[in-house]
């Protein structure tokens, strides 16, 4: 299997000198604001095709934590200042919650010039969006031969001759319907929870030798990465782990300095130490936004690998 395509950047352009954006943040929210705007693009450098919906109440606080801000109300206040000068997409926000940043987009372009896929754009990024908004379960209504589960365009409103189920008997199509969705999702699942595998594994060794180029250097990358990725597949069809939080925590265990950094060299070691490995990020990250100074660790002597 060849390499899956990849979906985010492992660093961006940042220019000096300040623009509008910055300087503005700057004179209202001091340091706090630019350490935000720098902290949201790296956020989506990683962020898979580099955007990220924060409508649900927990995506937001994560996304919150992520960015090391703890007060959500000045994030927002923050966000719609870059609305307004517009390095954050105006129509996405405000109709779905989702961070974009054209020119991030724009400033990244080169990195996608060797990959077999192209960056995504702005419009196919709003087309994702306005494509979930238009589609509407409806509800149980046994009389017109509706069940839940059934999804509809908003628009539709012819319905064929014999009901939304044809000449066959509602309940034998409902099942027929059910069967087909689950095979389709199960399948969709498997297939890109392995890419999503794939892009960890190879993340897991590329940050590893940042630090360290020559790891592994007489080994096969790609049989390498497969071993891995076959462990990191489990953590997320499994274990039912979100691909983004993983990359988090990857990012955070392979930060220089860090006690799990040289612990962590495999794909089974990252399933096997996941939940510590997430809860001590957590907690670290809640220090960090109170101001207390971190918990200093050291490696203890003759932990195995």
């Amino acid at each position: 299997m060849g390499r899956p395509e990849r979906h985010d950047v492992d660093y961006f352009p940042f220019i000096a000198k300040r623009g509008k954006t910055l300087n503005i943040l700057q004179s209202r929210y001091g340091l706090e604001g630019i350490g935000f705007f720098t902290n949201l693009l790296r956020f989506l450098a990683f962020a898979p095709d580099h955007h990220c919906c924060i409508k649900e109440e927990l995506d937001m606080l994560n996304f919150f934590a992520e960015i090391g801000l703890s007060n959500t109300e000045k994030g927002l206040a923050i966000i719609d200042l870059m609305v307004k000068t517009e390095k954050i997409d105006r129509d996405l926000w405000e109709n779905h919650k989702v961070i974009a940043c054209p020119a991030f987009l724009d400033s990244i372009k080169d990195a996608y010039d060797r990959r077999s896929n192209p960056i995504i754009t702005l419009e196919e990024i709003r087309a994702k969006f306005q494509n979930t908004a238009s589609k509407v379960i409806v509800s149980e209504n046994t009389e017109n031969a509706v069940t839940d589960g059934v999804i509809v365009s908003e628009t539709a409103t012819e319905i064929p001759q014999g009901g939304f189920f044809g000449d066959k008997n509602p309940q034998t199509k409902l099942k027929e319907t059910k069967l087909n969705e689950s095979k389709e999702e199960s399948s969709a699942s498997f297939s890109q929870s392995q890419k999503d595998a794939f892009e960890l594994s190879e993340l897991l060794l590329t940050t590893h030798r940042k630090e360290i180029p020559d790891y592994l250097s007489g080994k096969d990358d790609e049989k390498t990465i497969g071993m891995w990725a076959a462990d990191i597949e489990k953590l997320i069809r499994i274990d039912k782990k979100q691909p983004e939080t993983i990359r988090r925590v990857v990012l955070w265990a392979k930060t220089p300095g860090c006690f799990w950094f040289p612990n962590i060299q495999s794909g089974k070691k990252l399933r096997e130490k996941y939940e510590t490995l997430y809860g001590q990020m957590t907690r670290q990250n809640k220090t960090a936004s109170s101001g207390k100074p971190p918990e200093r660790r050291t490696i203890p002597k003759g932990l195995e690998i």
